[in-house]
């Protein structure tokens, strides 16, 4: 499985470091206690802590990537697989239940539903 994704952004205790478009290389940083609406770049100003974040956020983004094609399993894949999702309700594990859980109020349709019905019925 190939994952694909474009923006990223790590967090500090103090900056933050995004991109829009790994691709492109292009990244900022932001200083989030003396400008938390992040309207100040500051990779060109503090070199050392970009350098340190991009690199910490573009080895935590190869870690994901490698998680998910498998590459950090010994399988070398996930296992199990994502399971197909489907409605609870079609679950046989609240087929047992299902009956009395359609009994309570939340699960009975409203009053506007109920007319919606009646209309299409006339």
């Amino acid at each position: 499985m190939a994952l694909s994704c474009t923006k990223l952004a790590f967090t500090g205790p103090r900056f933050k470091i995004l991109t829009e478009n790994i691709e492109n290389g292009s990244f900022q940083l932001y200083d989030l206690i003396a400008d938390p609406n992040e309207t100040t770049d500051l990779s060109t100003k503090e070199p050392q802590k970009f350098e340190q974040m991009k690199k910490d956020l573009l080895a935590w983004n190869d870690s994901v990537i490698a998680s998910f094609d498998g590459k950090d399993y010994p399988e070398g894949k996930v296992t199990p697989p994502d399971p197909k999702s489907i409605p609870w309700s079609e679950s046989p594990l609240y087929q047992p239940h299902l009956p009395e859980l359609m009994k309570r109020p939340e699960y009975q349709p409203s009053k506007r539903e109920a007319k919606k019905g009646k209309k299409k019925a006339e």
